[in-house]
């Protein structure tokens, strides 16, 4: 037993609890030892029954130097989940949200766990097929202890390896500088061979060249690392050489600000390596660009021709306002250039197929140029995005990439959850001198990642890397990495696209139901063609993941394919609206009294922000609905490894302001996860059709449209980061004096269900019917995100008693994802889905495996009724004979 030298008190977690503690701080960190036998093999069931995972510790022992157990999930002392649940305090219990007004629902509120103990959600892994390591040579193994180790876990039974590949490919034949005088001017082929690309250039990028420097549109499909900003990047340098002298030539497009800077830092050197830096300049314009900076811009047109990287938001905003950022910088471009075009996925695609549309309508005849990563539907995309007929572009594809010495493994936590699997893998890797990208989902993982990694590995240098980090951390993060000062960035997809961070040699990911999002992402690792490790790390309580275990080869060979829903009504409308902002913009000198307008358009789905307001620091943003899932008044919110807690939330009119300040240190291994009623207002019906079940014409109803809802958050469950939802305390917002019930409505695009449920109902009682519908509404979630390959925070669920209806719906604010409409034209895919998820299973009422959801469920995957679901069915499906 330790005790604080300040104050006297306990430690906990060798650190001081006690606020009012003038030290407060750290006085001899445990320092875990890095290895599976260290905490995986150790871990066993508490002797009290509980269902907990328990290990033990040196540094843990009473007075009596006995051994004190230690919970596997949170490391600290345990305390039996039985125990908990029987406590006389009603605010411990956990009590499922019912009410005539809020009917069963999901909420994506960034839940680490529901109230299922380790023991049981990961009792279902081991029926998983697995890899069988045997195959595995021992060259690797000699050769790589990154591998050996890994495979001694799998051999322990502390992971599961689902699927191992060891991928070499030499270096690409190309075709040598010398072959291209005829094409390539002298300059520009001097500056090339300096550039780093004298041993010449692939066959597609040459292709790509050629076609660009005729004037034609074209697609460019390639591998990533494989050099497409060089293969549209060079015809452009010509092309000004051979005919344009000032101004801006060619508008280059990203996703990502970051992305802006790191290409434009590319292109340049290219530019400068021919020494053309007296005529030609490329610069980035986005909205981390000062006012300044693009005056200066507006400068250099009279005087070089410019390159301007910029993304489709920034155009959209200063298109709408007819500023003259729009009127000096896009409009005259010749050239529009829209790099990592596979991003532009569901609604943002559809959004960006609206900007182009206005744009053109200024532009005139400008060629069009994508490059994308690999895409199975590369000429349909083109086509629908700029609005040209198939036949009136050029469509390049490769398969050849770069050199490559790459060890992939897809790996299902057995004896841990999710995160903490992927620490200590991340930690093996450190302890090979690796330089790593561990990859989380979402912010709060990502954080709470990075902290725990300091932790259990003493002098690692991590950082964190997230959208909602200031510009200048995240500068100084990739910085850090590229100049080798880090061992381990902790990011979010922000890392996802193309930008080249240095000497990265492993990526660690949690899983994405999209299998491209993992292409992208290891697509950071050898980019130089050293060896690497990529890790993909499966969540044990999800139904997908454990189906796609089970179904491996199903999950590598997914189509990659991006569609452009051209008619997505919410979308039209809001775009509707900007054409008439825009001419109203074009006929007045003073723009303010829109800028309100300008400023809640948002690309990507959602219809406004909250703003982030700490002391001391510029202000950062997050979107909503997240944003008041994550930072409504009280909640605890962890941003750049330090902890803070709302103060004071004020509402909007395009969002939220949350006022921050760091927590006290007896909160700092907290978390929170706020208390949400919903409510259906209104729906909107745009397609409807029918699938008939069986001959005696059972039937489910389908109907594809617009719904409204109206959400209130009213109070909170708080408790220790990673503890299951049953232990939280649930704190209601009326316990505090200042509280205000945080209330918004939203538009959704969503498919509207009718199940033929009335003889289910009328055979049960209330009880029974409110089981069968909550199963229901749990399976078809995760066959819906099967069939559409999408992650937790993508679908939503909401089931209305009084009209039998089933909602699924796209989860963002007054913006649509696409889910939605793939659901409705593929629902006879996801009738399928869900009777083999239920089939499929062996369990009595329901698993991981089947119908348990990893998202927030209110009543934490409880009262679930399995076998009621697979009667229903059967019932359905039955012939009149």
């Amino acid at each position: 037993m330790k005790f604080c030298p300040q104050c006297n008190s306990r430690l906990i977690s060798n650190e001081c609890h006690n606020w009012k503690c003038a030290e407060g701080k750290v006085t001899e960190k445990r320092r875990p030892n890095s290895s599976w036998n260290y905490l995986y093999a150790k871990t066993k069931p508490c002797y009290n029954g509980c269902g907990g995972m328990i290990y033990f510790d040196e540094d843990y022992k009473s007075e009596n130097d006995k051994f004190i157990p230690l919970d596997a999930v949170t490391r600290e002392p345990h305390q039996c989940q039985q125990n908990i649940l029987s406590s006389d305090d009603p605010d411990y219990s956990f009590t499922p949200q019912t009410s005539q007004t809020q009917k069963t629902t999901l909420s994506y509120q960034n839940s680490n766990s529901n109230g299922n103990t380790t023991a049981e959600i990961l009792s279902h892994v081991n029926d998983i097929k697995y890899f069988d390591v045997t195959k595995i040579s021992k060259k690797d193994l000699f050769e790589n202890p990154i591998i050996e180790e890994i495979v001694e876990g799998h051999n322990e039974g502390n992971l599961g390896i689902i699927h191992y590949e060891h991928s070499v490919s030499t270096e690409p034949e190309k075709m040598p500088l010398e072959s291209l005088k005829d094409i390539i001017l002298p300059e520009i082929l001097d500056g090339i061979a300096k550039n780093g690309l004298k041993n010449g250039f692939l066959k597609y990028q040459v292709n790509s060249i050629k076609s660009i420097l005729a004037g034609k549109n074209v697609m460019i499909s390639a591998p990533t690392g494989s050099g497409k900003t060089e293969a549209f990047a060079i015809p452009i340098i010509q092309k000004i050489l051979t005919g344009y002298a000032l101004g801006v030539y060619a508008l280059l497009t990203y996703p990502l600000n970051a992305l802006i800077d790191d290409q434009i830092s590319k292109i340049n050197k290219i530019i400068e390596r021919c020494g053309l830096e007296d005529k030609i300049v490329a610069r980035a314009i986005h909205r981390g660009i000062s006012q300044a900076a693009r005056q200066n811009i507006i400068k250099e047109t009279s005087q070089k021709c410019v390159i301007l990287a910029t993304s489709f938001d920034f155009i959209d905003w200063h298109l709408t306002m007819q500023t003259n950022n729009w009127k000096a910088l896009c409009q005259p471009a010749k050239i529009l250039v829209m790099d990592e075009s596979h991003s532009y996925t569901s609604f943002h695609g559809s959004n960006v197929y609206h900007v182009i549309k206005r744009m053109k309508k200024y532009m005139g005849n400008i060629q069009c140029v994508c490059s994308s990563a690999t895409l199975d539907n590369s000429q349909q995309f083109f086509s629908e995005m700029f609005d040209l007929d198939e036949n009136s572009f050029e469509s390049i594809k490769s398969n050849e990439g770069r050199k490559q010495d790459i060890h992939k493994l897809f790996v299902m936590p057995r004896k841990m959850p999710q995160r903490e699997t992927m620490e200590m893998l991340s930690s093996i890797c450190h302890k090979n001198r690796s330089k790593q990208l561990v990859f989380s989902n979402t912010v709060n993982n990502a954080e709470i990642l990075a902290t725990n990694l300091r932790e259990r590995n003493p002098g690692m240098r991590v950082r964190v890397h997230s959208g909602v980090i200031e510009k200048g951390d995240r500068r100084i993060a990739e910085g850090e990495m590229r100049q080798g000062d880090l061992d381990v960035l902790s990011c979010t997809p922000t890392l996802e696209l193309g930008m080249d961070i240095g000497q990265i040699n492993v990526v660690v990911s949690a899983f994405t139901g999209e299998f491209d999002k993992f292409v992208q992402r290891i697509g950071r690792a050898g980019r130089r063609g050293q060896k690497s490790y990529v890790m993909c790390v499966f969540e044990p309580r999800d139904a997908i993941c454990h189906y796609y275990a089970n179904n491996i080869s199903e999950y590598l060979q997914q189509d990659h394919t991006v569609q452009i829903n051209k008619d997505n009504p919410i979308i039209s409308e809001k775009h509707a609206k900007s054409k008439e902002i825009e001419l109203v913009s074009s006929q007045t000198f003073d723009k303010k009294p829109l800028w309100d307008y300008a400023n809640n358009m948002n690309l990507r789905g959602t219809s406004g922000s909250v703003k982030i307001i700490i002391p001391g620091k510029n202000s950062v943003e997050k979107n909503i609905p997240i944003g008041y899932y994550q930072l409504h008044q009280k909640a605890l919110y962890q941003l750049n490894s330090i902890l803070y807690e709302v103060e004071k939330f004020e509402k909007t009119k395009d969002g939220g302001k949350s006022y921050l300040e760091e927590c006290r240190i007896i909160d700092k291994n907290k978390r929170t996860l706020p208390l949400v009623h919903t409510q259906l207002s209104k729906t909107q019906k745009k397609l409807e059709r029918k699938i008939v079940l069986s001959e005696n014409n059972s039937e489910i109803s389908l109907v594809y449209g617009i719904i409204n809802l109206n959400k209130i958050i009213t109070g909170y469950y708080k408790g220790n980061k990673n503890d299951n939802i049953q232990v939280l305390k649930k704190i209601r917002g009326t316990s505090h004096p200042n509280w205000k019930d945080l209330v918004w409505d939203s538009k959704h695009s969503a498919i509207e269900i009718h199940l033929p449920l009335q003889s289910s109902k009328s055979n049960n009682d209330d009880s029974s019917s409110d089981t069968l519908t909550h199963t229901l509404t749990h399976v078809f979630v995760n066959a819906a995100k099967i069939v559409t390959k999408s992650d937790s925070g993508d679908i939503d669920a909401y089931f209305d008693d009084n009209d039998d209806a089933l909602y699924l719906y796209d989860n963002t604010a007054n913006g649509a994802n696409g889910c939605s409409k793939v659901i409705y034209d593929k629902f006879e895919d996801v009738l399928d889905k869900v009777q083999s998820l239920l089939s499929n299973c062996d369990c009595k009422n329901g698993c991981p495996k089947c119908i348990h959801v990893s998202e927030f469920c209110h009543t934490n995957n409880q009262d679930l009724g399995k076998q009621k679901a697979l009667e229903f069915f059967k019932k359905c499906s039955k012939d009149n004979d």
